[in-house]
């Protein structure tokens, strides 16, 4: 499946009130537009006190759109979490994905401008420590694990302990709540490395929750950091679950989806076409 994005920040020179009034109300018109002509996704992102007016909520902005559109997915590139209350962002995240019926995919980075930062109080040098205390919040405090474990995810993606994010993340993927599974789900498909090909696609196969099934599912089709190399590699076995009489109709609806999603090939949904697709073009 192609995709194609409008991306919106809403700056304007001097950041005028009035002009950027302007600019959200094309901005919303537009997006109407593109859904009606194919678009599939808006982007927005978040900056501060850049003296044009560049979109601070990207949440609230991301909400926007997806109450004026039906099938747009909103992508949010990224929210900078360090200058969020945690348990506020994760509410205000939740509220707008069930408003929008999962149309909501949020990236979580750490920001680059110190002065961002120092407009809002916080030391920008110790972006890095954010890590330690939010394995210590995972472990010890249940109700911000959700949070947590997306957080992690979007650190390591950035750059932060990949390796140790990650062996924390397959720890709690492997969780009896099925909540904590989704979420450090969620969060390693925000990783991006190599070995997250693997483990989610084994956490696709396998897991008992057919919401975390098709979180992994996402997140090896189109959600997350990972690139296209790296989700095409993810092809021959995904073929191969397609012939698995294992899975239940629901998951090989999905297997197809991804398939469609990272080859973009015209192949029915059928097992022996996708293995003589795969045989002809192989996983590159």
């Amino acid at each position: 499946m192609l995709l194609t994005v409008l991306r919106f920040n809403f700056a304007s020179p001097q950041g005028e009130p009035r002009t950027q009034g302007q600019l959200i109300s094309a901005a919303l018109e537009l997006a109407q537009w593109g859904e009606s002509r194919g678009i599939t996704s808006v982007s927005v992102d978040e900056h501060h006190v850049t003296g044009h007016g560049w979109s601070c909520n990207p949440i609230m902005a991301a909400a926007m759109f997806l109450a004026r559109t039906e099938r747009l997915i909103a992508s949010v590139d990224c929210a900078l979490g360090p200058l969020w209350n945690p348990v506020r962002l994760a509410e205000d995240i939740a509220l707008v994905d069930n408003m929008s019926r999962g149309r909501l995919h949020t990236t979580v980075g750490l920001g680059y401008r110190a002065v961002e930062y120092d407009s809002l109080g916080l030391d920008f040098s110790r972006r890095g420590k954010l890590m330690d205390s939010l394995i210590e919040r995972i472990d010890k405090e249940p109700a911000a694990r959700p949070w947590g474990l997306w957080m992690l995810g979007a650190m390591a993606g950035r750059g932060v302990e990949p390796v140790r994010a990650l062996t924390v993340l397959v720890q709690y993927a492997h969780d009896p709540d099925e909540t904590t599974r989704y979420w450090a789900v969620a969060g390693m498909a925000l990783v991006g490395s190599d070995p997250t090909v693997q483990l989610l696609l084994e956490i696709f196969h396998d897991d008992p929750s057919p919401r975390v099934r098709e979180t992994a599912g996402c997140g090896l089709a189109q959600a997350g950091m990972l690139t296209r190399e790296q989700r095409r590699r993810a092809a021959p076995e995904l073929v191969r679950y397609a012939g698995d009489a294992s899975l239940d109709a629901n998951t090989r609806t999905w297997v197809y989806q991804a398939l469609h999603d990272i080859t973009g090939a015209n192949v029915a949904n059928d097992p022996v076409a996708w293995r003589e697709w795969l045989a002809e073009n192989g996983s590159n």
